[in-house]
């Protein structure tokens, strides 16, 4: 009798667990989640996967966890959806991204806000998702997302809503300005140097914290050639202006002596004085190499006006010289004006004159008074 009542309690126990468990088989999860039974406590509850939430059971319970109905006909399933991260700019929305595909790119760059007139240093950036998550409210909050979705996981959450932060860099004429390794570098073109961004800042690189948002302008000037004469400053032209003078326009004077040309005042690794600076000036100009440098100063450069020498003049025009329109008999020694401006004209510098002293005391240009004199 023993081994009758053991063996039907255990056939009992058998029916007992088949009649159970085919009501448990009636509660399935859809994708992005499980269900998870508690025979304790008479609950069954939907659990949602990493980067899902839990929406609602087909039947309309929205609670995760609900009783156990041994009961139940129809099959009821947990309803997943996955979260996203809705990235915004400007207040609307931009790219919506579940976490999966979130954390299956490599770079996240792309996602950042992005300008054709300027430069923007960017991420996004949501105080309350920072608080939430004990994130870096300074740092790429997309990576960090990234990070702690793989690393942690997130279930059960709203979509994360993240706005654009950015810092704005541009250029006032003569530059650019482009995102580099070591920062945001203000570039002046050909002719001009970086003079300052608009917050008086005086390095060309700079990396700033999202502390706000700003915007930053590169400013620029054109660089100027100085034009010394004697140390004293005669001429200043921009280097637009310098390129486009011709040889008369930059050729001066100074009395007493014979200009040369122009000479380099500064040390430069652009140019040199072995050759003709101004024309260096121009064709490095014209290759595009003149930039960020200070002021070029060129000085002019004289040579002293030389007598000539003495002994240069072979001969000693004769009483002022001789008039040619004259014949030849009368054409010497007439000491007037007129054959001194003929043969000062002609090159000569050595002159012979006669003076004779009249019986009033008068000094008269005259050989002697009994010459014809025409």
């Amino acid at each position: 009798m023993k081994k009758l009542f053991l063996l039907l309690t255990l056939c009992t126990t058998i029916l007992c667990i088949c009649s159970c468990s085919s009501p448990f088989e009636k509660y399935q999860a859809a994708e992005g989640g499980s269900v998870v039974y508690s025979l304790q406590d008479g609950e069954i509850s939907a659990v949602a996967d990493n980067g899902y939430r839990f929406v609602a059971w087909s039947d309309g319970v929205e609670e995760s966890s609900r009783e156990y109905n041994k009961k139940i006909e129809e099959e009821v399933t947990a309803e997943f959806e996955p979260i996203c991260v809705i990235l915004r700019q400007d207040g609307k929305e931009d790219t919506k991204l579940t976490l999966i595909e979130l954390s299956e790119r490599e770079a996240l760059d792309d996602l950042m806000p992005k300008s054709s007139n300027g430069v923007y240093q960017s991420s996004y950036t949501s105080k309350e998702i920072c608080e939430n998550f004990d994130f870096n409210e300074h740092e790429d909050l997309l990576a960090q997302i990234k990070e702690r979705y793989l690393a942690y996981g997130f279930s059960n959450i709203e979509d994360l809503v993240l706005d654009a932060r950015y810092i704005f860099y541009s250029a006032q004429e003569g530059g650019s300005v482009s995102k580099t390794e070591s920062g945001f570098l203000a570039i002046p073109d050909n002719g001009y140097r970086f003079l300052e961004w608009s917050d008086n800042n005086a390095s060309d690189v700079r990396n700033d914290n999202f502390s706000s948002e700003d915007s930053f302008e590169a400013i620029f000037e054109l660089i100027n050639v100085n034009m010394y004469v004697e140390d004293n400053l005669f001429k200043s032209f921009t280097i637009t202006e310098f390129v486009e003078l011709t040889k008369e326009d930059i050729t001066t004077s100074l009395r007493g002596k014979i200009f040369q040309g122009w000479a380099l005042t500064i040390t430069s690794e652009l140019f040199n004085n072995d050759n003709d600076i101004v024309a260096q000036i121009k064709n490095c100009y014209a290759e595009g190499n003149i930039k960020g440098v200070e002021d070029i100063s060129i000085s002019a450069v004289f040579t002293d006006k030389k007598a000539k020498d003495f002994y240069q003049f072979k001969t000693i025009a004769h009483a002022l010289g001789g008039a040619p329109w004259l014949d030849e008999e009368n054409n010497t020694y007439l000491n007037s004006v007129e054959v001194f401006n003929l043969h000062y004209s002609l090159g000569q510098r050595f002159f012979e004159i006669d003076l004779l002293l009249t019986a009033d005391g008068k000094i008269v240009a005259a050989h002697e008074y009994e010459s014809t004199i025409l």
